[in-house]
């Protein structure tokens, strides 16, 4: 070893020592620490809980209940949806017979009603028909009791004939004197009584003498024909006080007479109404029109019909839905006029 060089030695052990280091670093760096650390680790495991688990595996088996909660859900929610509109369909199908049923029973209701209505109205003509001839027969009755007028005797100087020019009435008054005890002898003719009927009093005949006769027969000659004027059937719904206020509007504009009016009263007058007419005219002849016009609201003005009336005419305003008045002036402008609803 002295017979080395000292430099040589020197060089060779650095060279060794730094070739072994660098082994030995690398010896203790892969293999002594990591086996070091292992079983420290372990060492240390063993007085320490386990560490939690990882969060990815805690997800996994939540996530798949929550995929099958969720396939429950639809699956019942599919289940009562059917459900659900099997249940609204019945509803709806028993809402439509409900429905139906109660319209049904509406119907036969307002035809019931009608039908007692129509009833009470015939009832209501009859008893007018009865009293009608009850008072027909009253007033037959009466005539027959009256006790007659005594016959006035004549006297002389009512068989005197009286002229303007006194050459004649001195010679009728000497024919008078040679056949007094004649005419004196014979029973003198009973003047009829200037009797004026009750029911003549209460409704007078047409009277048009203010205006010119002329001027009349110009008038009639316009008169419209029957078949233009209004008709009148006597069956509900009707307006006979609209149907006589016509007529009398035709009366004032051409001075028309009573045997004009009455003359058409049979073509104006249709099936219910001119069978009444019919019926009631053979015993009532030769009566004004006025007359004519007081029993005819007396036997159409009943109170079923105004009780319609009043309805109509409650019912008549102006809505969004009725624009337009179904009765317009008729009801509303000449209501208390004509039915005195009020």
């Amino acid at each position: 070893m002295d017979t080395f060089p000292g430099t040589l030695l020197e060089s060779c052990v650095a060279k060794l020592s730094s070739t072994v280091s660098s082994s030995m670093q690398d010896v203790i760096r892969s293999d002594i620490i990591p086996t070091l650390f292992n079983k420290i680790m372990l060492h240390v495991s063993e007085f320490c809980p386990p560490p939690p688990p990882k969060v990815d595996n805690v997800y996994i088996p939540l996530n798949d209940k929550l995929d099958g909660l969720q396939d429950v859900i639809i699956g019942m929610n599919s289940v009562q949806s059917d459900k659900i509109e099997s249940l609204s369909r019945d509803f709806a199908h028993m809402e439509s017979q409900l429905r139906d049923q109660i319209l049904d029973w509406k119907q036969q209701l307002s035809v019931s009603q009608q039908k007692e209505a129509e009833l009470a109205e015939q009832i209501k003509r009859r008893l007018g028909d009865i009293t009608s001839v009850s008072n027909l027969l009253h007033n037959r009755i009466g005539q027959l009791t009256e006790p007659q007028l005594e016959k006035p005797e004549c006297s002389d100087e009512r068989l005197e004939a009286k002229f303007n020019n006194p050459f004649l009435h001195t010679a009728s008054t000497q024919l008078n004197q040679g056949n007094k005890s004649t005419t004196s002898q014979r029973a003198c003719a009973k003047e009829p009584p200037s009797y004026t009927p009750q029911w003549q009093l209460e409704f007078p005949f047409i009277n048009h003498d203010h205006v010119d006769v002329e001027m009349r027969k110009e008038l009639w000659k316009s008169i419209p024909k029957t078949s233009e004027w209004e008709k009148f059937s006597g069956e509900l719904p009707y307006n006979h006080e609209l149907w006589l206020k016509n007529i009398d509007v035709f009366v004032q504009d051409y001075c028309m007479l009573d045997h004009m009016i009455i003359s058409r009263l049979t073509a104006l007058f249709t099936d219910a109404a001119k069978n009444w007419y019919i019926g009631i005219r053979e015993n009532h002849d030769n009566r004004s029109w006025a007359w004519w016009k007081n029993t005819i609201r007396n036997k159409f003005g009943t109170h079923n019909w105004k009780w319609k009336m009043q309805q109509a005419f409650e019912k008549d305003y102006f809505t969004l839905e009725n624009r337009r008045y179904t009765t317009g002036s008729t009801l509303r402008e000449k209501g208390s006029e004509l039915f005195n609803l009020n």
